[in-house]
């Protein structure tokens, strides 16, 4: 358990192995290490759950989608859980917590387009997935508006900048449009 006020980061490490990385106490150097397992590509993504626990989202090697989490705060992570069994993922990934707790794990294919996995509720399962289209090129960039409404942003194969956006809190996604 972090004592208040330290730090903590997540990487990827020797051979593309998940890390935690940590002070013992706040201020301190960075010294802790601990492998979470796996083997990712890209930058993973982690979000604090409405359980105040840490859950972290990371794309494998074989680019499918992982999660690492807390069983209770401040406990050691558990982990890798496959979450996808379509694979195709790629780059870095993002995880917004909806308006209800629950999460929404957004991640690019490797044809471009984006995919969706997100839990019903907070602290579900991850059961509900959707392909949300597009030709993006690069790595992503989400938010959740104050009422829960999701907007992704990203660069598309044109070299052009995008948006796709819910009108309301778990709502559909109204389609990629220039920004």
């Amino acid at each position: 358990m972090l004592s208040l006020g330290a730090q903590a980061a997540l990487a990827v490490g020797p051979a593309s192995a998940a890390l935690k990385i940590w002070q013992t106490a706040a201020g301190g150097a960075v010294t802790k290490r601990r492998s979470l397992g796996g083997n990712i590509i890209g930058s993973p993504a982690a979000v604090v759950t409405a359980g105040h626990t840490i859950a972290v989202y990371a794309v494998g090697t074989n680019r499918q989608l992982y999660s690492y989490a807390q069983p209770t705060p401040g406990a050691a992570f558990t982990g890798p859980v496959k979450l996808t069994s379509n694979g195709g993922l790629t780059g870095t990934l993002i995880a917004i917590p909806n308006a209800n707790g629950a999460v929404s794990v957004f991640a690019r294919t490797v044809t471009g387009s984006l995919r969706a996995k997100w839990q019903s509720a907070a602290g579900g399962p991850f059961t509900s997935s959707a392909s949300l289209g597009g030709h993006i090129a690069g790595d992503l960039a989400g938010v959740a508006a104050g009422d829960g409404a999701v907007s992704l942003y990203g660069t598309g194969t044109d070299g052009r900048q995008y948006a796709d956006r819910q009108a309301a809190a778990f709502g559909v996604f109204g389609g990629w449009v220039v920004i």
